[in-house]
This record gives structure tokens, C-alpha cells and sequence, in this order.
């Protein structure tokens, strides 16, 4: 085989392996990275036009933001989302802007801006588009370059699992199943319907800050929370902002 087609196999058969886990993370519950390349070039396209319509007004045409609006892009604009989902973000778009019209672009729209804004603060494109749906958003975290995906110690978390007593008469979460969260001491409708499909896992978490919620009422359920997880070799916490019921029992789950 000439050395030049050899060469084209190799190279495309490296292409392929770069942009799996992109794909792979828009198919199945694997988390990946804004680094994975998950936005396209076309849509970074179309996201332009309709932030320089809809956005730039209050965010400046730069994203550099101004006294209507705070800046998209650099540090400040990353510190607030860094350690959770894509979900977290484009929720918060989504439900929020334009602020005096949140209508005015619909959810596919709001999409493409969110592809755009990823491309402005010098994040990968991909092959694959970017799509308002929450359940796969979920599964992209924000992390700096270089920082493997999964749960992180000290980052915010969501979590389903059973609510149920534990040692030293703290409550604990058993048959877990973790993933990235926001900030938010809120479980949105959103987030409530997509824990209600999730299964439970095999993760125990010790809950901190739980008696707000009143646990005592809730023992036995099958819940969703959301906090800021502490993980150490041996010791696995969590700072309680939010627990909902999903179910008044787990025992139909294995």
C-alpha cells in the first residue's frame, strides 16, 4: 500500500479517536469536557447572528458586557459556572435572556449562542452539535483545561439515591448515582423530571447541613439533592442545598 494512503488511513483513523468522546457523550451517560469539542463551526455561525440581534445590546457585541449586562467571557464569566454542567448554563440562559424578552429566541436559538460563547472563551469545536437537550447538557462539564471529568472535591453535585439513617445520627444518602450540579439551592422541574428516569448506583454520601429538609419525614424515600461534595480517601460528604422526593420508597429498585 503506498505510504501516502497509509499516511490518510492513519491520520483519519486519528481524527475518529479525537472526536469519539464527543459523540459518545451526546449517546450515553459518559461525562466528558468543553474540551471535547461539542459545538460545531456552523453553529458558532448561526449563534453569532442571533447574539448580534438579540444580546450584544446589553452583553456588547465583544461579549465583554457592560453596565446592562456582565461579561461572557474570561475569568469572571468562568468562575461562575467552572466544576458543573453545560446544563447549569444554558438552563440559566434559557429561563433568563433576554431579560426583558426571554421568548424572543427559542431553545435551538439559544443553543447556537451558547456554541458561540464557548468558541469566544477559546473552547474546541467538534463534529457534533450542541442541542438544547438538558438530559445530554448535563453530561458536559465546565473544567479548566487538563482536569479530567467526574466529580470533584469540593463542586457542586446533584444526586439520587435513599435517604436513610446513618452512624453517629447523621443521615445518609445510600445507592447513589452523582453527577455534576450548579449552584442552584433549588432541584428544578427540569432537574426533578430527569432524576425521576435516573437509576440508583452504589455510592453512599453523609449528608451535612440536613436538618432544614427534615429528613426524619422523608426516611426511606427515594430523593434528589443537590450540595457541595466533600471527598476524601474514606470520607464522602455532603453540604446539603436542596432535597426533593422523588419516591416514598427505593425497595422497587435493586
Amino acid at each position: 500500500m503506498p505510504k501516502t494512503l497509509l499516511a490518510c488511513l492513519a491520520s483519519a483513523a486519528l481524527a475518529a479517536t479525537m472526536v469519539a468522546p464527543a459523540l459518545h457523550a451526546q449517546d450515553s451517560d459518559a461525562i466528558v469536557t468543553i474540551w471535547d469539542g461539542v459545538y460545531t463551526a456552523a453553529q458558532t455561525e448561526r449563534g453569532q447572528a442571533i447574539f448580534d440581534r438579540s444580546c450584544s445590546r446589553c452583553h456588547n457585541s465583544n461579549l465583554s458586557g457592560s453596565d446592562r449586562g456582565p461579561p461572557l467571557v474570561g475569568e469572571e464569566f468562568l468562575t461562575s459556572w467552572i466544576d458543573g454542567s453545560l446544563e447549569a448554563l444554558f438552563s440559566f440562559v434559557r429561563d433568563s435572556m433576554p431579560q426583558d424578552n426571554v421568548s424572543l429566541v427559542n431553545d435551538a436559538g439559544k443553543a447556537d449562542i451558547l456554541a458561540y460563547i464557548l468558541q469566544n472563551n477559546g473552547f474546541p469545536m467538534g463534529t457534533t452539535e450542541l442541542t438544547p437537550d438538558t438530559g445530554r447538557l448535563e453530561m458536559v462539564q465546565i473544567l479548566r483545561e487538563g482536569v479530567a471529568p467526574g466529580l470533584l472535591n469540593l463542586s457542586f453535585v446533584q444526586v439520587v439515591g435513599c435517604l436513610e439513617p446513618g452512624p453517629g445520627a447523621r443521615w445518609v444518602l445510600a445507592r447513589s448515582n452523582a453527577r455534576p450540579g450548579s449552584r442552584g439551592r433549588v432541584v428544578t422541574a427540569d432537574e426533578l423530571e430527569r432524576a425521576r428516569t435516573r437509576a440508583l448506583g452504589t455510592e453512599t454520601y453523609t449528608l451535612v447541613s440536613a436538618t432544614p429538609f427534615e429528613p426524619a419525614v422523608r426516611n426511606g424515600h427515594k430523593v434528589a439533592a443537590k450540595g457541595l461534595l466533600y471527598r476524601q480517601p474514606g470520607d464522602e460528604r455532603l453540604n446539603l442545598t436542596a432535597l426533593e422526593t422523588l419516591a416514598d420508597t427505593c425497595s422497587t429498585e435493586r
